[in-house]
């Protein structure tokens, strides 16, 4: 059963950079402000995904109780270290608005 819970984990890491990808395409591209906005909506939804396929697989993984492992712990956090970059990206692009 984690098995699966980790595939929909990998498959929502997947989505994210494939959306992050585009997001770095449109910033780099200097795109207009709503195609910022909407790539960065994209983005937003699939770290939402990543997140929760993530705690479901925990949760599977590691019955409450036990004690998750650093490498899952850690897993998780080049994402977001990506994600929150994009957050401030998108900030600046508002506030030149």
């Amino acid at each position: 059963m984690s098995e699966g819970a980790k595939v929909e984990r990998t498959t929502s890491k997947r989505l994210f950079t494939l959306a992050n990808k585009q997001f770095n395409l449109s910033i780099n591209s200097n795109a207009c402000v709503e195609i910022v906005k909407k790539r960065f909506g994209e983005v937003d939804q699939a770290w939402t995904s990543v997140m929760s396929k993530h705690a479901s697989y925990l949760a599977l993984q590691f019955p409450e109780g036990a004690e998750v492992s650093e490498v899952e712990e850690n897993w998780i956090d080049d994402i977001a270290i990506e994600y929150n970059r994009n957050a401030m990206l998108t900030k600046r692009v508002n506030r030149q608005v």
